[in-house]
């Protein structure tokens, strides 16, 4: 039998998912054949296009703006907002997310703006290429720059202002 990942849960804000003290952030833990849970940070399987093998995600459920998750995610983990490349990508960490947070949807690593002549755009903050998107209808925004929301109630991604505090998905 494979590994079941779970997301583990630790301090922050909010009263959901019988929340344990003594933890900085959440982590996931893998359940192996006799359910021992290990400490670990998520690695999901499977390496869809554009995806390099040695990422790992992992949701902070300390709510945060836009700006300070990604601060957070470069000074604890080394890395970014999670950017999604696959539609099999994006199910993963909505589950993943889901797992601890079924009501506010976090924050992932694509901004929507009016950078280049004119013309709205969206792109990562790690600099991945754009190849993969999942909007809900009438998104994204083109009103103003915008953040990016993973629903965790339909996988669907929202573009909301920026300074809006929510949890995240970090990769690293």
């Amino acid at each position: 039998m494979g590994h079941k990942v779970e997301l583990g849960v630790a301090e922050g804000q909010g009263g959901h998912g019988g929340q344990q003290k003594g933890h900085r952030e959440n982590r996931c833990h893998t359940k192996g054949g006799r359910g021992a849970l290990d400490h670990a940070p998520c690695q999901l399987q499977g390496l869809p296009a554009g995806e390099t093998p040695q990422l790992r995600y992992t949701v902070v459920n300390k709510l945060r703006t836009y700006t300070a998750a990604q601060r957070y995610c470069q000074d604890v983990y080394r890395g970014q907002l999670a950017s999604v490349h696959s539609a099999s990508r994006n199910q993963e960490l909505e589950k993943l997310a889901k797992t601890f947070n079924k009501l506010i949807s976090p924050w992932i690593g694509a901004v929507t703006s009016c950078k280049q002549k004119g013309k709205w755009g969206s792109y990562w903050e790690d600099s991945s290429p754009w190849n993969y998107a999942n909007w809900a209808p009438t998104q994204p925004l083109h009103v103003i720059t915008t953040c990016t929301t993973l629903s965790v109630r339909d996988g669907l991604w929202r573009s909301r202002v920026c300074f809006q505090i929510r949890p995240f998905i970090c990769q690293y």
